[in-house]
């Protein structure tokens, strides 16, 4: 499948959170963009990076037939970045 580069501003309009070994993490459920919505499946990637202006969260999400690759910025705009 062939990886389409996006860097657009969308709305994550619902979370899930897991609670693994203590930690509380959340994670999108459901983004809408271009007036369509993705709603993902309860599995994902979370990495944290450390910039000088703060945390930045990416994800790597699924909605079961595409991947998404999303970006938090430390002012909690998302981006989508990339599907694939």
């Amino acid at each position: 499948m062939a990886k389409t580069i996006l860097n657009q501003k969308v709305d994550v309009t619902a979370l899930y959170f897991t609670n693994k070994n203590g930690q509380l993490k959340s994670f999108p459920k459901r983004i809408e963009y271009d007036g369509g919505h993705h709603q993902f499946v309860e599995s994902g990637l979370q990495m944290l990076v450390q910039t000088t202006s703060g945390v930045i969260r990416i994800f790597e999400m699924t909605d079961g037939h595409n991947n998404f690759h999303l970006r938090q910025n430390p002012q909690k705009d998302w981006t989508l970045v990339a599907t694939y």
